[in-house]
C-alpha cells in the first residue's frame, strides 16, 4: 500500500519499483477521453477497491495500491479489505522534502486541499499504529 498526498511521488515510486500490471490506483479510473477528470464522485475509488478485491480473490501474489489516502481511517478501510482475504500488507507512506512544490501536482489538486492532505499525512504518520509502515521521502 503506497499512500500519501497528491504530488508526493507515489506513482513514481510504484512505477520505478513494481511491475506495472501489479499497480492499481484510483487515478486509473479518472481518465475520460484521455484527460484526467476528478469529479469527486467516489466512483473511481469504488472501482479501484473492486479491482483489488477481484485480484485478492484470484490470489494474486502482488497487488500494489497507489492511493492519495492520508487519513488513518481511510487507510484502515484498505487494511480491512486485505485482511478479509488474509493478505499481508506493507505500508509505504510517501512524502517529499518540499510539499509546496506544486510542479509535482500533475492532477491539479487545489492548494487548499493539498495543505489539508499534508496535515492529515503528518498526523497519520505520527499517530498511526501500523507496525510495518515505512516512510519514503521523494526529493
Amino acid at each position: 500500500m503506497i499512500f500519501g498526498p497528491s504530488g508526493a511521488g507515489k506513482t513514481t515510486l510504484a512505477v520505478d519499483r513494481y511491475d506495472l500490471d501489479a499497480i492499481v490506483s484510483p487515478d486509473q479510473y479518472r481518465y475520460r477521453d484521455g484527460a484526467y477528470c476528478h469529479d469527486g464522485s467516489g466512483l473511481p475509488l469504488k472501482r479501484c477497491r473492486a479491482e483489488v478485491r477481484r485480484r485478492l480473490a484470484r490470489g494474486d501474489e502482488w497487488i500494489v495500491v497507489d492511493t492519495a489516502a492520508t487519513r488513518a481511517e481511510h487507510l484502515d478501510t484498505w487494511a480491512a479489505l486485505a485482511y478479509d482475504y488474509d493478505a499481508d500488507v506493507v505500508w509505504i507512506g510517501v512524502t517529499t522534502r518540499d510539499p509546496s512544490d506544486l510542479r509535482r501536482n500533475v492532477h491539479g489538486t487545489p492548494a487548499r486541499k493539498l495543505g489539508s492532505m499534508w496535515r492529515d499525512m503528518d498526523r497519520t504518520l505520527a499517530e498511526w499504529d501500523r507496525p510495518t509502515a515505512v516512510q519514503v521521502c521523494m526529493s
